[in-house]
């Protein structure tokens, strides 16, 4: 009777996933009869255009995506492998929703299935699955990372910790944004368990005694275990971080680094609050002194100052012509700004997320997502036109698509992907019983892409792309613990 009921419980679970993904496979089907046409992001599209047909790798950019457009399209010279298979990845997202919610947290059936739909039916990411852009790509590795993270902390295994530190770091080499994320997924597990398994609180009530003491156990022999898994993550990221650093400046034929101009960005991102004191280079201080104050100062502006002639960046280029020495001084000069004035920086960082919020810019935002708001650049056109036989007109990012009026149609959607951090701090303490270590990651990880969103860029509605991933599953996990919750009270009053 046993194994009757184990293979009866089988049989359902395994009817239930496939009525999930026949759900979010008929809602990919359906947007992609109405929109199969591939979009364009300006000079990021570009930038990776240009490495899959040229090879080498930008400067200032994780390298992985362009070769992945060159294999996918260098045979059928059309960029619908590449939308096809972003396409897919989504898809995997979607279902790892599902995965998550009932493996991880025991969410019902019908929320788990509901949390997989609205996960494909995600605006942003319909439009991104369309866009030669890493988002899609780079959320499905984010999301696989976090599952490991989860299984690992569920069934420790040191295996686990090995492919958990690699896939960390094949996420980076997607994008390099989420590089304090992944720091804090590939080595909080280990630690979660370091320190809760083997220290144990336990009530001891003595014999013939009123009170009871409550004092800590040590497990000598899980310490060590998970010590020993602790040290090995902390290895393999290392390894796995050092050889991605080694492999990008062999590519450019340059040093070992992540990026060869992350100091540059730094700078042009706190470019509002440096000083001439900030310098470490009488060359950096001087430029710094002498630009226009105004564009110096205005926040909105740190983009110009980053990419344009005559900003903040071509000024010390011009000031220190050798790229590593140039990068290098930007580097100190923006770690100077942090330590002079660490609470004015964070203040900072503070008020620009909270123009995320701003209503008055929220189109405007959208459209800069979708590449409303410039004519591609003649150069990419031809690209286009000759190697991917795409007659697109210059002004094809301002064109509507379904994708896109689907996404300015739910455009407060976009709210509730970048409160994802503060959503994930209420469900941990709101729901932590469910499962304390996987959301203790999600709001860890959440927390450590903030200052690297806020402080270095003006708001990107895309950076909080990977929300699409965490958000359904949190508000599973709230509705579920909510009809337990009443399930419970009802049952009382009864």
């Amino acid at each position: 009777m046993a194994d009757l009921a184990g293979k009866t419980r089988n049989n359902c679970a395994v009817s239930e996933a496939i009525v999930a993904c026949f759900l979010v496979v008929a809602i990919k089907i359906t947007f992609f009869i109405l929109d199969p046409q591939p979009q364009f992001f300006l000079g990021d599209s570009g930038s990776y255009i240009n490495t899959a047909l040229k090879g080498g790798a930008p400067n200032d950019r994780s390298f992985v995506y362009g070769y992945l457009i060159r294999y996918l399209t260098q045979y059928g010279h059309s960029l619908t492998p590449l939308v096809f298979t972003q396409i897919l990845a989504s898809m995997g997202v979607a279902m790892l929703v599902y995965y998550t919610a009932r493996r991880f947290f025991g969410v019902t059936t019908p929320l788990a299935i509901a949390a997989a739909c609205w996960c494909a039916l995600d605006p942003m990411q319909l439009f991104y699955e369309r866009s030669v852009m890493t988002e899609a790509y780079s959320t499905l590795i984010l999301a696989i990372c976090l599952v490991l993270a989860f299984d690992y902390a569920a069934t420790p295994r040191l295996f686990k910790v090995m492919l958990l530190a690699l896939c960390c770091t094949s996420l980076i080499s997607l994008r390099m944004t989420y590089l304090p994320a992944t720091l804090v997924i590939g080595l909080l597990p280990s630690l979660y368990l370091l320190l809760s398994q083997t220290f144990k609180r336990r009530e001891n009530a003595e014999e013939n005694s009123i009170s009871s003491k409550t004092h800590w156990r040590w497990n000598k022999t899980l310490f060590y275990r998970y010590l020993v898994h602790f040290a090995v993550a902390v290895i393999c990221l290392c390894a796995f971080h050092m050889a991605y650093k080694l492999i990008n400046g062999r590519v450019l034929y340059r040093e070992p680094a992540y990026l060869h101009t992350d100091g540059l960005f730094m700078i042009a991102g706190l470019a509002p609050l440096i000083t001439p004191a900030d310098a470490p280079d009488p060359r950096f201080a001087n430029v710094i002194e002498n630009i226009d104050q105004a564009n110096l100062r205005n926040w909105t502006a740190r983009d110009w100052n980053r990419f344009c002639p005559g900003g903040l960046v071509a000024k010390l280029n011009e000031a220190v012509p050798d790229a590593r020495e140039c990068n290098d001084l930007a580097k100190k000069t923006a770690i100077n700004t942090m330590l002079r004035a660490p609470l004015t920086v964070a203040c900072f960082g503070i008020s620009v997320y909270l123009d995320y919020f701003n209503n008055s810019k929220l189109n405007k935002c959208i459209l800069s997502g979708q590449g409303a708001e410039a004519d591609l650049p003649e150069s990419a056109l031809e690209w286009l036109r000759n190697y991917y036989t795409l007659a697109v007109p210059a002004d094809w990012g301002k064109q509507p698509t379904a994708t896109k009026q689907y996404q300015m149609s739910l455009k407060y959607w976009n709210y509730v992907l970048v409160l994802g951090p503060i959503i994930s701090i209420i469900v941990f303490f709101a729901a932590r019983r469910r499962n304390p270590a996987a959301l203790l990651i999600i709001m860890l990880s959440s927390a450590a892409m903030m200052p690297g969103l806020c402080l270095f860029s003006v708001p990107v509605l895309r950076y909080f792309h990977c929300f699409g991933f965490v958000i359904p599953i949190l508000f599973a996990v709230v509705l579920d613990q909510a009809w337990v919750f009443w399930r419970k009270r009802r049952k009382r009053a009864v």
